[in-house]
């Protein structure tokens, strides 16, 4: 018999993980990119987010474990919830 968290996940499986990605400017408004290691492209840093974990506290950690940069969050530039938007 299964539990109830496996079939949960059997459940939820193709549904995609809530994502973020942020721009990031330096103090003379340039763009920071990160470099890919999976496909060696430049992209704008982002990351899942944990369940129940806040927007700007993903972000805070995914720049963090990317970049080792510690950030300060001035502004939201726009969000969007329904990937097909």
């Amino acid at each position: 018999m299964k539990s109830d968290l496996s079939h949960f996940l059997e459940q939820v499986e193709h549904l995609p993980l809530p994502n973020d990605c942020w721009t990031l400017f330096n103090s003379a408004g340039e763009l920071s990119l990160v470099h890919k290691k999976d496909n060696y492209k430049s992209t704008v840093p982002g990351g899942t987010l944990d369940v129940g974990e806040p927007l700007a506290h993903c972000a805070i950690r995914e720049l963090l474990e990317q970049t080792r940069f510690q950030i300060r969050i001035t502004g939201l530039i726009g969000a969007c919830t329904d990937p097909h938007t």
